[in-house]
């Protein structure tokens, strides 16, 4: 085994696994390699390490859920290298991972995965053969955006029963017990009655996929609102330093709005929508000091290709010419309040931009957290959703 962390493969030697220096070590002793990565740059990086190595039979399994678009990159590396390569992202949670009784969605060879077929049963009792190239890939992300969407669906239900009196165990198991009922939420009973958010899969990580989902379907010109809907509520739990809690904490997202309209809300909406439209106006105009004092020093501004921006890196692309907005269109469409210093303002923008000398144009749905500090309120927090291109 190999890791970049030697920690997590120390805990694993009394179990019997033999760490390996590196991936490189571990390719040229293995015939067969598994790896579980957390996203699209660390199963690139992977493929690196293995520039070097001759395929001589080899089989490569990846387990991680990545895009399809890298992942067939990832096998033309491998094919080069005469490297089999299976795509067997999996489905479950740790406890069934624990059991080995993953859902396996596995893309590749007919030959390849018969031949391996004995080492994926120690992994999950249910084998899906999706296809021979990245079918595995969209399979996952297909189930996993029904799974990032259950949460907020939830919590909708369980806000509207509150509401009407019922108690909130009593809700769950209703859920738990009925038509609604699935291996997901079998996972999440205890921890919804608990209220206990320790992650399994955390909020942060979820999104990551819904992210993967969302850039893949707007290649495909999927329309996928939503998703984006979702997504939004997942940054909005971000914002709010959430993002290590487990994903069924977005239940709760009803309970971060107020119950009712509270005194001076009307205020809050025209400050914030006021301010949406100075930072849109800041922004055309390259107004780097303005945008300065509309943003936190905490901000994390998302752009719509999933790149990602501080403060000062973003405002830096603008001070240097490598970001222009030369046309913007945008609609503050709802101001949500969550407590009284934190308000999100969803809406739509289209622009017409430079970026690093090339040409685009975009359209999203947008997320902005608005938060007040110090009396004054600046942006927190930026997250666009890009639309499927017409």
């Amino acid at each position: 085994m190999a890791d970049t962390d030697p920690a997590r493969l120390a805990a694993l030697e009394g179990a019997g696994a033999r760490p390996a220096a590196n991936v490189r070590t571990l390719v040229a002793e293995a015939d067969v390699i598994l790896s579980m990565v957390p996203d699209d740059n660390a199963l690139l990086s992977v493929a690196s390490e293995l520039a070097e190595e001759a395929g001589g039979g080899k089989v490569f399994i990846d387990l991680s859920t990545v895009s399809p678009s890298a992942s067939a990159q990832f096998a033309e590396m491998m094919r080069a290298k005469g490297i089999d390569y299976l795509r067997c992202p999996v489905s479950g949670s740790t406890s069934t991972a624990a059991a080995g009784a993953l859902t396996l969605f596995l893309s590749g060879s007919t030959a390849v995965m018969d031949r391996c077929a004995p080492i994926l049963a120690t992994l999950g009792k249910e084998t899906l053969r999706c296809g021979p190239a990245e079918e595995a890939r969209a399979m996952k992300l297909m189930v996993n955006l029904a799974v990032a969407m259950t949460p907020a669906l939830l919590g909708e239900a369980l806000a509207f029963g509150g509401k009407l009196g019922l108690e909130w165990n009593a809700m769950v198991d209703a859920f738990s017990r009925s038509v609604v009922a699935s291996p997901l939420l079998s996972y999440k009973v205890d921890m919804l009655k608990a209220r206990d958010w320790r992650p399994a899969a955390d909020i942060d990580l979820v999104a990551k996929d819904v992210d993967l989902a969302l850039s893949a379907g707007a290649e495909a010109g999927v329309h996928m609102p939503l998703t984006a809907l979702a997504r939004q509520f997942a940054a909005a739990h971000q914002a709010s330093g959430e993002g290590k809690l487990d994903f069924f904490r977005v239940v709760t997202w009803p309970e971060q709005l107020p119950a009712a309209k509270a005194p001076g809300e009307e205020e809050v909406q025209e400050t914030i929508r006021a301010l949406e439209a100075r930072r849109y106006a800041a922004m055309k105009a390259g107004d780097v000091a303005a945008l300065r004092s509309l943003m936190s020093e905490r901000l994390v501004y998302v752009h719509s290709d999933a790149t990602q921006d501080s403060r000062e890196s973003y405002l830096g692309t603008l001070a240097e010419g490598r970001l222009r907005y030369r046309e913007i269109s945008f609609e503050t469409k709802e101001v949500l309040q969550a407590g009284s210093d934190t308000a999100i303002a969803l809406g739509s923008m289209s622009a017409e931009i430079i970026r690093n000398g090339t040409d685009k144009s975009i359209a999203s749905m947008t997320c902005a957290v608005w938060t007040r500090e110090n009396e004054r309120w600046t942006l927190l927090a930026y997250q666009p959703t890009a639309l499927p291109k017409p």
